[in-house]
């Protein structure tokens, strides 16, 4: 997928044509893939992941998208690059060439067990609560390095 971001530059040279001159279009890719870890428990909770950065580069915003009753991760494949773009914004305005690092943003959508692909718990087992969704989010927390979801961000 791509973004598209638009930035107008003013031509120094005086030309008779009336034509106004195209904007200038600055491609930046949107990283999108899936994949899925496993829990304590054994379930296996996939995920669907948007970037605007390249591997290697610490993405300064983090996302977490969780879905509804009887919904999955899809429900943002329209959301989420549209959020990457917004979120990219801000820095077109912007004259040094960096901008990629002070935009790199992740979105994380997550599959609940027995929804869209993520695994299911088994049938013999306990009946499956609404509130153990918060321990699957505590656990995706550590499995993709994000920290704890309860401490305090320290970015400026």
């Amino acid at each position: 997928r791509i973004v598209t971001r638009f930035a107008t530059l003013s031509s120094s040279s005086s030309s008779s044509s009336s034509t106004p001159e195209p904007p200038i279009v600055v491609m930046t890719e949107i990283r999108t893939f899936e994949t899925s870890i496993t829990c304590s428990d054994g379930v296996r909770l996939a995920m669907k992941c948007w970037r605007n950065f390249d591997d290697g580069v610490p993405s300064r915003r983090k996302i977490l998208c969780l879905h509804g009753w009887l919904d999955n991760a899809a429900s943002f494949d329209r959301l989420a690059p549209l959020l990457l773009r917004s979120l990219s914004r801000g820095s077109d305005d912007d004259d040094d060439d960096d901008h990629d690092a002070d935009d790199a943003t992740e979105i994380i959508a997550l599959d609940f067990p027995g929804h869209g692909l993520s695994g299911h718990k088994s049938p013999d087992g306990p009946p499956q609560l609404l509130a153990e969704y918060a321990y699957y989010v505590v656990e995706f927390f550590d499995a993709v390095g994000w920290g704890s979801p309860f401490e305090e961000s320290t970015t400026s």
